[in-house]
């Protein structure tokens, strides 16, 4: 795989990734900055990102652990 392939292939999964993002505030009634502040550190972190746990609408960080 060249180079430039491997960038194209990770910029689409940072464009999903985007997307998604969006999706779940929609969903979630949220704004992205709300989203940002409420993802810890923690949780970007994590090698492994395939899900982020974060509080939905009216849920308590608590509550999601």
């Amino acid at each position: 795989m060249s180079t430039a392939t491997y960038y194209n292939i990770e910029w689409g999964y940072k464009e999903a990734s985007f997307l998604v993002i969006f999706r779940i505030c929609r969903f979630s009634e949220i704004s992205l900055h709300e989203f940002a502040d409420i993802v810890t550190p923690a949780e970007l972190e994590r090698p492994e990102l395939t899900s982020i746990q974060y509080p939905f609408h009216g849920e308590t960080e608590s509550q999601t652990t």
